[in-house]
């Protein structure tokens, strides 16, 4: 026996023993009385309306014009396409949904005939297209350009004419890259070579030409989403990348003619030949998905990728075809008498699926759409279930079905005590109740009206399957049923304007479940991006008998997962605050000693605040008004950039951080500066998403002129390598380091600061964490951005052999204002060379660079002094002070710290020096005189000057050098050896007896020198005197 035939046998019991109260006589039930569910005669239906007149004559042709994914022409549901309609030419904006055409721009002045239109996104909010055409029988190229991103309206016309490196007459093809133009043209060898262009139509010089692997006489198309270019011919699709020409991918289509129509999507290839030979190929993999045998030639073919159809218009308009994936032929589509104009229909990529197209009727032209319908179906209904008689229950369910625009769907709970003769609303009395209805399918009570001599139709289409893959659902938790109708029949009935379905009837089940069902969550929650201040609402699913109950869970960045005081199925956090941002929150359910736990939501909270300074040294000042000019590298120039915030975009590259603030301490040189605002990169146009986004810039830079730069990193990997790898992105926010500069190269005027520095890259060898990829990479950007990078994101910034040079981070500049105002002392410390508090090793290897110079000193015989000196580099340098004797260096043995004291000084001068050495070279300091007088002689300016006392003229004994732009203080930090000791102390008789030998040495070669010569002088006078 079925679950429903238990159903209904338990709800006869009832009856029959009077547990029931009803307000009618209740009908026997025979053993085989089912109750009304879904009436398996439902209906499908195409219904295809007149929407408008169309300004343009019966033979107009149209051509679709391909917008990207995330356009504003297709994020307002428009689409575009261009009209030929004898000699008569123009380019329109189109409803996606109701087939209006919203804007229209008039092309015949400048153009006879339209044969390529290729829209472009400039970044700048202007709906911008590249029309070829013939203009008096010759080719020619028109720009059209519209202040506005969704109108044609006050668009200006320009026709392009040849200029230098550009010459409009040999292209072939013009697409969109998301950061300027591509276009193909045949070289003097005729092979076919993509130039990238500025949007201005300056060619690229930094990207050379690329020469395309393609059949120079196939028919070309490009996608702008993904980049790629096809060729084709007769049988064969070829494709090749703008982005590796060195692969080409060829689809072999046998019994196809020469291919005339190439149309990508976002999942999907179609192609099609003049005779009506069809194929869809799989956008990812380049493999065959299906073929289609249409009844003749086609004027239009398009994809229904909701209803995995193929839609074509017969070539003279007379009939559109409808194809499963799978080839199967399926019910025409009943055009009411019109005749679809060539190259009209369009599919809308919208979530419901409309078809529009221009229809002529009796010779006029008319605007139609032809949507898909169908009354619901309940596709899932909810255990109604309660422990304890009279609790409140879940009633939920869901469906599948398509309405038309403007219908409304409603759901209602109904119940029945005479085992499903009647039925009443779940808030009415019995009294109410009316007889039940099996399932309604009911086409609207009329067609659409017509518009003169262009009428609707409706097509059903119900033997075709059910098509909708749209849904309705809801739940309605602790309801409490009425006490008379707590062991009725209950169902739910839902209506849309077009069929009214309902569900099979349940009774509810009382008291805990014999069998159980484990909890379990049917949807985790989902990561949530709001702004601060915004609320944050997470929510899941979870199904289990008994009813499991529901808590929440944070867990804090650096923190452990803490309860709050929150239950349900939803989570709403009124204010999320910058606080918040990167929680992480999960929900758990509890039934009985089973606990279960829902994957972990990331809660990002965006805000356009700056990064807090860190706490500045005393005496240091403001830094007011600061501006940064970035750019990531020359390969992030083929992508579209965005900016929000204080942020700008700079010229045809890179952007400008505004408004920035920071302090600057004139002793030393360091200085740290903060930007708020948010820098996008959209890869390749932001195919699936695909994208990086930098926010809240800082700028740090040491005393020692070494810089690191930080932001709030974001990612989205576009649905990994070429769309067909698992799709994901970043958890909200977290602050990178993307820069280093070993000498930032700080300057300073009277009232300004600025700073002109470029990214280190060079000898910083990356090795990505896991066993994903072992290779060492010898240079690259900083590990802390890498590391965080989705793996497929990396090669980007990596040598990998394509583009290397390009790779490579491009010159930083700042310049801000210096007030005098003191900046704040108090507060967290940011460390120049470790910003993100880790510990970790940012900077490239490099030699050692000296940033603080020893000075001379003066000291009294028998006292004591300190030279010092400091240098960088990494790996940390060593340390090795050397003494000068006689034109010669010598090693002062035990001095290898950056501080050299020396004790119990001898009198005499001592003229020393540091080196510093790495793996990667050497560093020498300048000398330093130590000057040792005995204490009872005065020196110049009336006092001896031991150091930091008072010296020559009475100024301390130290002087202060000058780093790449930075004042170095007098005793800087200076690295010393690993495991040396700093300030190591050498006595005077050390320092004394360093390169005496070297002494001894000297002055018994002077003395041998000194007989030579004497002997040559005598044996001189003994030739020189006269003969006797």
């Amino acid at each position: 026996m079925n679950a429903r035939s238990r159903t209904l046998r338990l709800a006869a019991a009832l009856l029959a023993t009077g547990a029931l109260v009803t307000g009618l006589a209740a009908p026997a039930l025979a053993e085989d009385t089912t109750v009304p569910g879904v009436d398996p005669s439902f209906r499908s239906f195409f219904e295809l309306a007149p929407a408008a007149v169309d300004e343009h004559s019966a033979d107009a042709q149209f051509m679709q014009i391909p917008a990207g994914s995330y356009s504003a022409v297709t994020q307002n549901g428009l689409y575009v396409q261009a009209v030929n309609d004898g000699g008569r030419t123009s380019l329109e904006t189109v409803g996606s949904s109701d087939s209006l055409v919203t804007s229209r721009i008039e092309l015949s002045d400048v153009l006879g005939r339209i044969d390529a239109v290729a829209l472009v996104d400039e970044g700048d909010g202007a709906l911008v297209a590249y029309v070829r055409g013939l203009a008096g029988g010759t080719s020619a190229l028109v720009r059209v350009a519209s202040p506005e991103s969704t109108t044609w309206d006050g668009s200006q016309i320009a026709t392009i004419t040849e200029r230098d490196g550009f010459h409009p007459e040999r292209l072939r093809l013009l697409g969109d890259i998301g950061s300027g133009l591509v276009g193909v043209a045949p070289n003097a060898d005729g092979a076919l070579v993509a130039q990238r262009y500025a949007y201005d139509l300056t060619p690229n010089t930094a990207r050379p030409a690329v020469e395309l692997p393609l059949n120079p006489g196939a028919q070309l198309s490009f996608d702008a989403n993904w980049g790629n270019f096809y060729a084709a011919g007769a049988g064969v699709l070829e494709r090749v990348s703008l982005y590796d020409a060195s692969t080409v991918q060829t689809a072999a289509l046998h019994g196809m003619g020469q291919i005339t129509r190439v149309v990508p999507s976002a999942s999907h290839v179609l192609v099609s030949d003049d005779a009506g030979r069809v194929a869809v190929l799989d956008n990812a993999s380049f493999e065959l998905v299906s073929r289609v045998a249409l009844p003749g030639p086609a004027g239009s073919v398009v994809l229904g990728e909701k209803t995995a159809e193929v839609i074509a218009s017969a070539a003279d308009g007379s009939a559109m075809w409808r194809y499963g994936f799978d080839g199967t032929p399926h019910q025409a589509i009943d055009l009411g008498g019109a005749s679809v104009q060539h190259g009209s229909l369009h599919a809308a990529s919208s979530y419901d699926t409309t078809y529009t197209f221009a229809g002529s009727v009796e010779g006029q032209s008319f605007r139609y759409v032809a949507q898909y319908l169908e009354p619901y179906r309940i596709s899932y209904l909810g255990e109604l279930r309660a422990e304890e008689r009279g609790e409140a229950v879940e009633l939920s369910f869901a469906s599948l079905g398509a309405e038309a625009p403007g219908d409304t769907v409603d759901y209602a709970w109904e119940y029945s005590l005479d085992g499903g003769a009647h039925w009443a609303g779940r808030t009415q009395s019995w009294d109410e109740a009316r007889a039940a209805e099996r399932t309604a399918v009911h086409p609207r009570p009329e067609l659409p009206p017509a518009i003169g001599p262009a009428r609707a139709a409706r097509t059903d289409v119900s033997a075709d399957g059910p098509l909708a893959t749209s849904g309705y659902s809801a739940t309605e938790s602790s309801v409490t049923l009425p006490e008379h109708a707590q062991d009725a029949l209950w169902r739910v009935k839902l209506t849309n304007g077009y069929g009214t379905t309902v569900s099979e009837a349940r009774t509810v089940s009382w008291g805990p479940s014999e069998a159980g069902e484990p909890a379990s969550f049917t949807r985790h929650p989902s990561p949530v991006q709001v702004a601060a201040g915004s609320p944050a609402v997470f929510s899941v699913a979870v199904a289990g008998t008994p009813e499991p109950a529901v808590s929440w869970q944070i867990k804090r960045p650096g923190g452990e997962w803490e309860d709050l005081d929150a239950s349900g199925a939803e989570l709403t956090i009124p204010a999320a605050t910058t606080a918040d941002d990167g929680a992480r929150l999960r929900a758990v359910a509890v039934q009985g000693e089973r606990r279960v736990e829902s994957n972990p939501a990331t809660l990002t909270v965006l805000s356009e605040a700056a990064a807090e300074l860190g706490a500045a040294p005393a005496g240091a000042v403001t830094i007011a008004d600061a501006r940064m000019r970035w750019e990531l590298n020359q390969y992030s120039r083929d992508w579209k950039r965005e900016a929000s915030g204080g942020v700008e975009l700079a010229g045809d590259h890179g952007f400008d951080f505004t408004g920035g603030v920071g302090w600057f301490d004139a002793r030393t040189g360091a200085a740290q500066l903060s930007w708020s605002g948010v820098a996008d990169y959209r890869p390749y146009g932001g195919m699936n998403g695909l994208k990086l986004s930098f926010a809240n810039m800082y700028l740090a830079v040491d005393a020692s002129g070494q810089a690191t730069l930080t932001a709030e990193l974001f990612w989205n990997n576009g649905g990994g390598a070429g769309g067909a790898g698992s799709s994901g992105e970043s958890d909200g926010r977290t602050r990178v380091v993307i820069a280093t500069f070993a000498q930032a190269g700080l300057t300073r005027s009277p009232a300004a600061i600025a700073l002109q520095a470029t990214p280190e890259w060079d000898h910083r060898s990356y090795l990505a964490p896991g066993l994903g990829d072992a290779t060492v990479y010898p240079s690259s950007f900083p590990a802390s951005f890498l590391d965080h990078l989705d793996s497929g994101l990396r090669p980007w910034f990596l040598p990998t052999g394509n583009q290397d040079v390009r790779k490579q981070g491009t010159e930083v500049t700042v310049s801000g204002t210096l007030t005098t105002r003191p900046a704040r002392t108090t507060g967290d410390r940011i460390d120049a060379l470790d910003p993100l508090g880790d510990g970790a090793q940012h900077f490239a290897d490099s030699a050692p660079r000296i940033v603080a110079q020893p000075a001379d000193v003066r000291a009294a015989a028998g006292g004591s002094a300190t030279v010092a000196a400091a240098a960088v580099g990494h790996p940390a340098p060593t340390v090795q002070w050397q003494r000068e004797v006689a034109g010669a260096w010598a090693d002062i043995e035990g001095a290898n710290s950056p501080a050299l004291e020396l004790t119990e000084l001898r009198e005499g001068t001592f003229v020393v020096r540091a080196v510093f050495r790495n793996a990667m070279g050497t560093a020498v300091s300048d000398s330093a005189r130590v000057q040792v007088a005995d204490p009872s002689e005065p020196g110049p300016g009336g006092e001896p000057g031991p150091g930091g006392e008072p010296g020559p003229g009475g100024e301390p004994g130290t002087e202060s050098g000058t780093q790449g732009g930075g004042l170095v203080a007098p005793g800087a930090p200076a690295q010393s050896a690993p495991g040396s000791a700093p300030g190591a102390a050498v006595t005077g008789a050390q320092l004394a007896a360093t390169g005496a030998g070297a002494l001894w040495l000297w002055a018994g070669s002077g003395a041998v020198l000194l007989l030579l010569g004497g002997a040559a002088l005598v044996a001189r006078r003994r030739r020189a005197a006269p003969a006797r």
